[in-house]
C-alpha cells in the first residue's frame, strides 16, 4: 500500500525513467534517419519537463495523468509513423508494468484508468494501425534493425521497472516487519496478561508472555491456537 511519503518518490523515478527513454529513442531515431519518429520522441521529452513542473509543485494527480497520456499518445504516434513491423508496440508491455508500479491499487478509478487507456491504445495499434507506414518508408534491413533496437529497449525497460517494483515491495515488507516487531516488543513487555481471541473459532490467536505465565506455560506459543474452553475447568465455566 502506498503512503504519502513514497508515492512522490515513485512518481519521480517513473518520470526520470520516461525522460531517459525518450532521450535514448530520440538519439536512435536520428541515427536510423527516422526523423518523424525523432520529432515525436523529442516532443515527448519536451512535454516531460512540463510534467516535471507538476511534480515540483506537488500536483501529483496532474503529473500522473499527464505522463500516462504522454506515454500512450507517443506510442500510438510512433507505431503509426513506423508501422507495427518496427516493433514499437512492445513498449506497451513495459508501460503496463511501469504504470502498475506507479499506481496505488487502492485507488480503483486511477488503477482501472491506467489499464483501460493502455489496453485501448495497444488494441488500436495492433488492429488499426498499418504494418508499413506510408510516411516513413523503411527498407527490410532497416526495419529489422529498428525492431531489434525496440526489442532491446523494451526488454531493458521491463527489467528495470520489475527490479524497481521488487525493490520497493521489499522495502515496504521490511518496514512492516520492523513495525510488527516493535508492536510485539510492546505487547510482550506488558505487565498484564493480554489475550486476543478469535471469536469465530473460539481460540486464542495471540497472547503475551504474561498470559503464558498465568496458565503456567513456559512460552506464549503453547497457548496460541488453543480453544479457550479447554483452558478452564467445567466448574469455572459453569460459574
Amino acid at each position: 500500500m502506498f503512503t504519502d511519503g513514497n508515492y512522490p518518490s515513485r512518481l519521480r523515478v517513473f518520470h526520470l525513467t520516461a525522460m531517459l527513454l525518450f532521450f535514448l529513442t530520440t538519439v536512435l531515431n536520428f541515427l536510423c534517419e527516422l526523423y518523424l519518429s525523432a520529432l515525436v520522441t523529442l516532443s515527448a521529452l519536451a512535454a516531460s519537463f512540463l510534467i516535471g513542473h507538476f511534480i515540483k509543485k506537488e500536483k501529483y494527480r496532474k503529473a500522473h495523468i499527464g505522463i500516462m497520456l504522454l506515454i500512450n499518445i507517443s506510442l500510438l504516434m510512433i507505431n503509426f509513423l513506423e508501422g507495427t513491423k518496427a516493433g514499437a508496440f512492445m513498449f506497451f508491455f513495459a508501460a503496463v508494468v511501469s504504470l502498475g508500479y506507479l499506481t496505488d491499487p487502492t485507488d480503483k478509478k486511477k488503477f482501472q484508468l491506467n489499464y483501460i487507456v493502455t489496453g485501448i491504445s495497444f488494441l488500436v495499434t495492433l488492429f488499426l494501425l498499418p504494418a508499413q507506414s506510408p510516411f516513413q518508408r523503411i527498407d527490410p534491413a532497416s526495419a529489422l534493425e529498428n525492431f531489434r533496437y525496440n526489442a532491446v529497449l523494451a526488454f531493458g525497460l521491463l527489467c528495470w521497472m520489475s527490479y524497481v517494483l521488487v525493490r520497493e515491495t521489499g522495502r515496504q515488507h521490511t518496514e512492516l516487519q520492523s513495525g510488527q516487531e516493535f508492536l510485539d516488543t510492546i505487547f510482550n513487555s506488558s505487565l498484564h496478561a493480554d489475550i486476543i481471541v478469535d471469536i469465530q473459532k473460539g481460540s486464542i490467536s495471540h497472547c503475551n508472555d504474561q498470559a503464558a505465565l498465568l496458565f503456567a506455560l513456559s512460552v506464549s506459543d503453547k497457548l496460541e491456537e488453543q480453544n479457550l474452553e479447554s483452558l478452564f475447568t467445567p466448574s469455572i465455566l459453569g460459574g
